[in-house]
């Protein structure tokens, strides 16, 4: 007879990547977290309002490109997003560390939506943006440089999908 407890992989002590990954994961959460904090502070000060206004009414409003425009109109909506996600990472990371399996769930979506979003981004780039032989110099160097950062931060995220996949590691979530 097959024994189910024989085939399963016993964990002994937790892993030490865990451990460090969601203590990393913490202490960026809690920076982004002050940030997003202190962006909900300034966008709600009597000034920015002001300041809306003369950016909104002012003769090179109408010069900026589409992206831009909705960018500055919906700051305060992309503050509090900022501040959600926050928040949302530094739960999930916490529960990463207490070894919740909820939280290896929502940790594997970040990081699979990372990588997505950073795809997504680099083709968005080469396809609204002018062709590098008709753009400057300068802007050839940003966006090989961007390239290779974008594909460096997938290959980081796909390391960390990877972990979290392996048997050891998935096994420390089963509880």
């Amino acid at each position: 007879m097959f024994n189910k407890a024989s085939s399963a992989i016993h964990v002994s002590q937790p892993s030490r990547f865990i451990s460090r990954f969601a203590w990393t994961l913490i202490i960026l959460s809690i920076g982004l977290l002050i940030i997003s904090i202190v962006q909900q502070v300034l966008l709600n000060a009597p000034t920015f309002a002001q300041s809306m206004h003369l950016i909104q009414t002012s003769p090179h409003w109408q010069t900026l490109p589409s992206s831009t425009k909705f960018l500055i109109l919906n700051l305060k909506a992309l503050s509090l997003a900022l501040l959600s996600l926050a928040l949302i990472l530094l739960t999930s990371a916490i529960g990463l560390l207490k070894r919740k399996k909820w939280a290896w769930y929502l940790m594997m979506s970040f990081m699979i939506l990372g990588v997505v979003i950073n795809i997504a981004g680099l083709i968005a780039q080469y396809s609204f943006m002018p062709e590098a032989s008709n753009a400057s110099l300068l802007h050839s160097m940003t966006q090989g440089i961007t390239t290779l950062l974008i594909l460096g931060i997938n290959t980081i995220l796909s390391w960390i999908i990877w972990r979290l996949r392996s048997p050891e590691i998935a096994a420390e979530f089963q509880a």
